[in-house]
């Protein structure tokens, strides 16, 4: 890579990463100067919804090129990835910049609706946002998990600021969760019958009576009884105010990278990250969750012995195959409620 971490992440906090050239990288910056152009003629609330876009695309950049991360892309790594890196991970970020600032804005105009009648709104921006993803990764999922996720949470933020609300990891949660109450059993239970049981033959009879292959997330919940980040969405979030906490009491620390790492464990150890499961099944999952613990037990990054359980790790999920991609939404989610929380209060 022509560019470092600390450098990179250095731009990226500005909004304006410095990458080498390429189709995906020039399509990148001008995205990126399209929308500080168009952002100095935005009225108050328009600035707000950029506001929150901003912190959205800076989180989703920073977990990108934070380095030494367990089989995920990095800044001087692909990790176990053969389709993806860093440039890719970029274009992609940068490409669902409007659809951030678009669902922030959904989330302020429909303030007088019910919460429930909001989710039809952001599901149809979102397969608008994938295909802009899927246009300049050439049909590379980066990121259409996270998709999801960060959309309900840039609507949140626009719902509360709408009505005046403090932004919290508390109140981020919970009124992301409150998009999508019941879409466990609307997405999940119809599924279910169809598949009728017996694990061997579920999938198959599913995709028979559907038409089409199964997402990775129906399959894990066929195979698995996960719900993954439907699951995580309907119940608030629970993980989420834990892991926001950590980050902060990481970054007291003083080493960002460090920080974003630990977290990134914390996560790992925590979640049932179901692109683990994707890739390794239960016993995967178990083998990254107990690694993870046992680098934190020694402070992660901040001690050597955390540092050499975390070279470890690292080795683990090259030979398996293994990116905990779940958790590191997590993470971008987590820097995201940090990021707004700050700059939402500032009047």
């Amino acid at each position: 890579m022509a560019f470092g971490a600390a450098s990179f992440l250095a731009n990226a906090s500005r909004g304006l990463p410095e990458v080498t050239p390429g189709a995906r990288c020039e399509l990148s910056r001008a995205l990126l100067q399209k929308s500080a152009a168009v952002n100095a003629s935005l009225t108050p609330h328009a600035r707000q919804a950029d506001m929150i876009a901003s912190c959205a695309l800076r989180a989703v950049l920073h977990e990108a090129a934070a380095t030494e991360k367990p089989g995920l892309v990095c800044a001087d790594t692909a990790g176990v990835h053969t389709d993806m890196d860093i440039q890719t991970m970029i274009a992609s970020a940068v490409s669902l910049y409007p659809y951030f600032r678009d669902v922030a804005d959904i989330g302020r105009d429909t303030a007088g609706l019910e919460a429930r009648a909001v989710f039809p709104l952001l599901r149809g921006e979102g397969r608008e946002a994938e295909r802009a993803m899927f246009a300049v990764t050439c049909g590379v999922n980066t990121h259409k998990g996270l998709i999801f996720s960060m959309g309900l949470f840039c609507a949140a933020a626009g719902r509360l600021l709408a009505a005046d609300e403090k932004l919290s990891a508390a109140s981020l949660c919970g009124t992301a969760s409150s998009f999508v109450e019941g879409i466990v059993a609307r997405d999940f239970c119809r599924l279910r019958e169809l598949a009728g049981k017996g694990e061997a033959e579920c999938v198959e009879r599913a995709e028979q009576a559907l038409g089409r292959a199964l997402t990775a997330g129906e399959w894990i919940y066929l195979r698995f009884g996960v719900t993954g980040v439907r699951g995580e969405a309907e119940r608030g979030f629970p993980l989420l105010p834990q892991a926001v906490a950590a980050l902060r009491g990481w970054l007291e620390e003083g080493d960002y990278n460090a920080a974003l790492v630990n977290t990134l464990l914390f996560l790992m150890k925590n979640n049932a990250d179901t692109n683990l499961l994707w890739r390794g099944g239960p016993e995967g999952l178990a083998l990254v969750q107990k690694g993870a613990d046992r680098v934190l037990e020694h402070r992660g990054m901040l001690t050597k012995k955390g540092r050499e359980g975390l070279a470890l790790l690292r080795e683990l999920c090259l030979s398996r195959r293994l990116s905990p991609g779940g958790s590191a939404d997590m993470l971008s989610l987590a820097l995201f409620i940090h990021m707004v929380e700050r700059e939402g209060a500032v009047p």
